[in-house]
């Protein structure tokens, strides 16, 4: 085997470099402000996983909550205003007086586009139950009207804006679970004896076990491939019994010429990402991965001073987006997973929702972001910076490389939001 090289290789070009990032902005205005964000990003999925989360919900043995109150509760004023029901929200829907045993609440604000009033089964009865999650004066809200009969919970700690970001089946009934956008705290509701509750508080998405989607799921060669090598990189455990693969590509990482080195991603209760470089077999642990899975996508030469080409790599998804990181193998040929400039776990992102949007690109010696917001105007303000391994196994800001447009239309964003030595997600 030829021994590799482990002297940088590349000289970034830094003009090449800048004409990339501003080209994905589409305008012509600009401001180098040296401004030096994280790459590192930490979003979470709406989407709905697989697998149906096991909390149990308390039901009520009525099929209708009791909406009469009780002799000795205090009857509501006359004078409390009828309520509108979840729908538009522009006030015009038909009216339904509050339930006492729930509560009274006041008219619905007007509810953004992106977070429509949704019709779900929250008693078991058919899906004709109206959720909505809506910004108030005093705080986030979950609105649900059941059975005629209107109950709000209030969403802890939500200094942004927060969606229904999944549902989920329980004793035949729909729980709600709502996202904060900004923190990842993941909220899970219910309605109980026909008045929606919060029932559990996750610190973020990233601590709810969700079992994989495998896209992809190749069959593996056998967990016998990995340990064929010699050790060197930690302990390496025992091999999984039943691991589902998510990627398996041969490639050269050695730098011999000869794709002939193993790589893998699978989960075998966590996200594990081994490879057998010249006889050398390591592996690293995916954390926060949360919806989505790992996969590794194929090689890209993007590190300045880690000789050889890197592992690009999807590590998970948030809102609307993939995350990407990028793996090498060191001197020893064992494997790590690049940091940024915080040196946390470096993850980029690629997609995009309403109003929102990011791209993830890469070249020699370089990888690059942009993200864009929808504004109060209509129009778009969008940001783009590259990154350099400024130090072994660490990609920072390149410096002057950041880019600022605003003013800009639709049609001026980026339709690619993932460019990378001709990879596919």
């Amino acid at each position: 085997m030829t021994q590799r090289n482990r002297t940088a290789t590349h000289t970034l070009a830094t003009a090449a470099i800048l004409a990339l990032v501003a080209s994905a902005c589409g305008s012509t205005t600009t401001s180098n402000a040296g401004a030096q964000p994280v790459a590192s990003t930490a979003t979470v999925d709406d989407s709905t996983p697989d697998e149906t989360p096991t909390t149990e919900i308390p039901v009520s043995t009525d099929a209708t909550p009791d909406t009469t109150p009780a002799t000795d509760a205090p009857v509501p004023s006359t004078d409390v205003p009828p309520e509108t029901t979840p729908g538009s929200g522009d006030g015009s829907d038909e009216t339904t007086t509050p339930d006492p045993t729930c509560g009274d609440f006041g008219a619905i604000p007007p509810v953004p586009d992106s977070m429509p009033t949704m019709v779900l089964d929250t008693d078991g009865d058919g899906p004709d139950d109206e959720v909505t999650a809506y910004g108030a004066a005093d705080g986030w809200v979950l609105r649900v009207v059941e059975n005629d009969v209107i109950s709000e919970a209030s969403i802890p700690d939500v200094m942004g804006w927060a969606f229904i970001s999944n549902t989920f089946k329980s004793a035949g009934r729909d729980v709600v679970e709502v996202t904060d956008n900004d923190l990842g705290t993941t909220y899970i509701f219910s309605t109980v004896d026909g008045c929606v509750e919060l029932l559990e508080e996750s610190e973020s998405i990233d601590d709810v076990t969700i079992e994989p989607l495998p896209d992809p799921a190749p069959a593996p060669t056998g967990p016998s491939d990995f340990t064929t090598g010699a050790g060197g990189c930690g302990d390496i455990g025992p091999d999984p019994d039943d691991p589902t693969i998510t990627s398996e590509l041969f490639v050269d990482l050695a730098g011999d010429g000869t794709a002939d080195d193993h790589l893998v991603t699978y989960f075998d209760g966590t996200w594990t990402m081994r490879s057998l470089v010249a006889g050398v077999v390591s592996e690293v642990d995916i954390t926060g991965v949360g919806p989505g899975s790992v996969r590794a996508l194929g090689l890209a030469d993007v590190g300045e001073l880690t000789a050889g080409p890197e592992i690009i790599a999807t590590v998970g998804a948030g809102a609307s987006v993939t995350r990407i990181s990028v793996f090498g193998v060191d001197e020893s040929n064992c494997l790590f997973r690049f940091v940024d400039g915080a040196d946390d776990d470096l993850a980029m992102t690629s997609g995009a929702t309403i109003g929102n949007g990011s791209r993830f690109s890469c070249g020699p010696g370089y990888i690059a972001g942009n993200s864009w917001t929808l504004q109060d105007d209509d129009t778009y303000s969008i940001y783009g910076a590259a990154y350099i391994e400024s130090s072994a196994g660490q990609f920072t800001y390149m410096p002057a490389s950041d880019d600022y447009n605003d003013g800009l239309t639709a049609d001026e964003l980026p339709v690619d939001l993932f460019d990378c030595n001709g990879l596919s997600l």
